[in-house]
């Protein structure tokens, strides 16, 4: 697995220092994780940070992962030295999406653990096969299920079913192009499929992270995409 595009852009361009959203890739390509944070957060940039370190140091996601995730943020602060209202935001939570995909070489084929609303795209030679965890682009509109700072809110790891709708494993070849991207290049994404509008496929071949920037801004000046920060990463294999 290699990474033939990788690119975000701030809600604000001109504070990319701002941006939320995270992405990693493993040294030995096995493993690359998109987190999306949640703006409303007290530090939303840290925790999707560490989400996608946890999840390249191949650590999975469950209720031990995640856990051992939430002991790491938790040093980052000394909550007794934040004002009032830093505090109260802090002990709120920080929330994040986690978008996780783990190569396996010898089977050919990609396990996806999705949290939230950051989805992939499947396509085997320039076509669509499979979209996750998403299925249409009404449920952008959807409040998603996040992982959070605060282990109580993270019960859902531990549903009987969260395989179920969480994970999916899909087999992959020299044609197979995954698309991961955060949720307002995804609902987007979504929406140019569903009408089928075929500029969706710039997705597949852009390469420029300047094309990409100026993509995504003249979208939102159409206001065809949603001010966000917005993160497009492409793998092949």
């Amino acid at each position: 697995m290699f990474v033939d595009f990788a690119a975000s852009v701030a809600k604000d361009s001109d504070a990319e220092y701002l941006n939320e959203d995270s992405y990693l890739f493993s040294l030995d390509g096995r493993v690359a994780s998109l987190s999306d944070g949640a703006s409303e957060s007290f530090d939303s940039k840290s925790w999707a940070a560490i989400l996608c370190s946890m999840s390249c140091a191949g650590l999975g996601v469950s209720p031990e992962s995640i856990s051992q995730a939430v002991k790491e943020y938790a040093t980052i602060y000394d909550p007794s030295t934040l004002s009032w209202s830093k505090y109260m935001a802090f002990e709120r939570g920080n929330f994040a999406t986690l978008l996780s995909c783990e190569y396996n070489k010898e089977r050919s084929e990609v396990e996806f653990v999705a949290v939230g609303d950051s989805v992939v795209i499947i396509c085997e030679n320039n076509e669509v096969t499979r979209r996750f965890p998403l299925d249409d682009p009404e449920q952008f509109n959807e409040r998603p299920e996040l992982l959070s700072t605060r282990n109580e809110l993270n019960g859902f790891l531990s549903d009987p079913f969260f395989n179920t709708k969480h994970v999916l494993v899909s087999p992959v070849n020299s044609q197979t192009a995954v698309l991961l991207m955060t949720d307002a290049i995804g609902h987007w994404c979504y929406k140019a499929i569903a009408e089928g509008r075929e500029e969706w496929r710039l997705l597949l071949s852009i390469d420029s992270v300047l094309e990409f920037n100026e993509f995504v801004l003249e979208s939102r000046k159409d206001k065809l995409m949603n001010i966000d920060d917005t993160t497009l990463v492409r793998l092949r294999f």
